[in-house]
């Protein structure tokens, strides 16, 4: 795996947690365009994201810095992704219990709502 491909990887897993689904060849190609231009690769990465619309939050700059600098590759794996991840997952139970919650509730105004048509028929 080339360079441009592993700052594809985070590219595609920043813009993931951002809600946006990329292809790879796409995110490629534009950190090749964009490497030439800018002088740091977090730069390049920061571009390509803000080209996608996506909001570069805090820590997923610092993720993307420490992952793409070789000194801290380690601590990329082992302390920010597992930190992101499992905000991620967090972000996706939410997602699920937000879903439920207002499928219920539109459940209980319907019956609710049956109810109080029932009643104003009867009277």
């Amino acid at each position: 795996m080339n360079e441009y491909e592993e700052m594809a990887e985070k590219v595609m897993m920043c813009a993931y947690w951002n809600g946006n689904i990329i292809e790879r060849s796409n995110v490629i190609s534009l950190l090749e365009e964009r490497s030439e231009h800018v002088l740091c690769k977090i730069s390049a990465v920061r571009t390509v994201l803000s080209e996608y619309g996506e909001i570069t939050k805090t820590p997923t700059i610092h993720f993307l810095y420490y992952s793409l600098n070789s000194k801290g590759l380690e601590f990329a794996k082992n302390g920010c992704f597992s930190g992101l991840e499992k905000m991620r997952v967090e972000a996706e139970k939410a997602r699920k219990r937000a879903f439920w919650n207002s499928f219920f509730r539109d459940v209980a105004l319907v019956i609710i709502s049956t109810i109080i048509g029932a009643l104003m028929h009867a009277l």
